[in-house]
């Protein structure tokens, strides 16, 4: 009987030993198939294991890096403070952005997140976000830049600058303390710029009023002006980047439809007047409520409206809403402008594309409307075409699903 239950108590051992091997197999598979960087180190940070990723990242052969330091391998102006936010970490959650050396001499830019172990060491995962921090970069150089215009054109903005410099500075501490990066960048950088935009709007209003030379209330408006522009072009660069993420929201809501409309008309006809068009709607009678979220919906038709009245010169605009078979509403806006050619059609929703270049130098823009437009339908469910023909105008058809639900 001993005997007996010794030879189960091996086999089940041995089962166990299998199943731990194999586990373990399985575990250091995925380990080497991750794309982020995965490293152990030991009490002293000398690195014991890093996987495949970070030959593909860094460069190094990781059969050479066993036992080495990390801070070895970190931008020597970061390695005094990681070493801090290792020690932090642990209890406050923090996520730092630091900069590795590659093996060609290069940067490249990590977020670290850590886990250490109760005996020394730990383990550590670092994410590659080297194109958003040098966005960022390039955003706060820009931003710099127009910064010292403002400084240039009058001494009123000393004080303004400097609380931009110390929103800049508190921006740049507090995106160590935020894993995701999107959202730090749209919150912080919207809010130098519309204190940019708003002390210039002021500081124009008070030139009108002093009765100040023309040239310096133009001067004002060109700093208005280029702060507009950079907050659209975040605002479009961050909503595409939201859809391409697959982080963009849909909040679903009954609407009535007549009123976004009435918005959406208001919202556009200054624009359509400086042309000289006209704008009407044409709206077919007993359509259903729709089930939809309303802002991205008013963003959708606000872009293609907006394109419509910029490329057209006194002449007609439309929109026309019905209500088709399937529980569909269609969106058709129509106009007389200048019209646009087979082969540009066929890249009209590429990102940050504009037909020509002689289109991007008279009218302006992102590039980014109708792409964003066209990403905003596909989350409603939707789709949006085009037809043209150069100076016979432009037709855009919006198809979104409906419920049926009378008004």
């Amino acid at each position: 009987m001993d005997k007996h239950s010794d030879q189960i108590h091996f086999q089940i051992q041995q089962r166990l030993t299998e199943e731990l091997i194999s586990s373990e197999r399985r575990h250091r598979e995925l380990v080497e198939a991750l794309r982020e960087v995965v490293f152990k180190l030991d009490a002293q940070l000398h690195l014991t294991y890093v996987n495949r990723a970070w030959f593909e990242h860094l460069g190094h052969p990781t059969d050479t890096l066993l036992n080495t330091p990390l801070t070895h391998f970190i931008y020597a102006e970061d390695r005094g403070q990681i070493l801090e936010e290792l020690q932090e970490i642990p209890s406050q959650g923090r996520h730092p952005a630091v900069r590795f050396c590659r093996q060609d001499g290069s940067q490249m830019w990590f977020e670290l997140s850590w886990r250490p172990d109760p005996k020394g060491g730990g383990t550590g995962l670092l994410y590659n976000i080297n194109q958003h921090k040098l966005l960022t970069l390039e955003l706060e150089k820009a931003q710099e830049q127009l910064e010292q215009r403002v400084a240039e054109r009058t001494t009123e903005l000393t004080k303004a600058n400097q609380e931009l410099l110390i929103a800049r500075d508190k921006a740049e501490a507090a995106s160590k303390a935020k894993s995701n990066f999107l959202a730090n960048m749209s919150h912080e950088l919207r809010t130098p710029l519309n204190a940019i935009i708003g002390y210039s709007e002021l500081l124009q209003e008070q030139a009108r009023e002093e009765g100040l030379a023309d040239n310096y209330v133009q001067d004002i408006g060109t700093i208005l002006g280029a702060g507009e522009q950079l907050l659209q072009l975040i605002e479009s660069v961050l909503d595409l980047s939201k859809i391409n993420a697959n982080t963009m929201t849909v909040s679903i809501h009954t609407l009535i439809l007549t009123k976004l409309l009435d918005e959406v008309i208001n919202t556009v006809t200054p624009m359509a007047r400086a042309n000289g068009n006209t704008l009407q709607v044409i709206c077919q009678e007993n359509i259903p409520q729709i089930d939809t979220d309303p802002l991205k919906l008013r963003q959708i038709l606000l872009n293609i409206l907006s394109n419509a009245c910029k490329f057209t010169h006194n002449g007609d605009i439309t929109l026309h809403v019905t209500y088709e078979q399937h529980d569909t509403l269609v969106f058709t806006v129509s106009d007389t402008g200048i019209g646009i050619s087979a082969d540009d059609q066929r890249k009209l929703f590429k990102d940050f594309v504009q037909i020509d270049n002689s289109s991007t130098r008279q009218y302006g823009g992102t590039g980014l409307g109708l792409t964003i437009s066209q990403r905003l339908c596909h989350l409603l469910g939707g789709e949006i075409h085009v037809s043209s023909e150069p100076n016979k105008g432009t037709n855009f058809v919006i198809s979104l699903p409906i419920t049926k639900t009378e008004c």
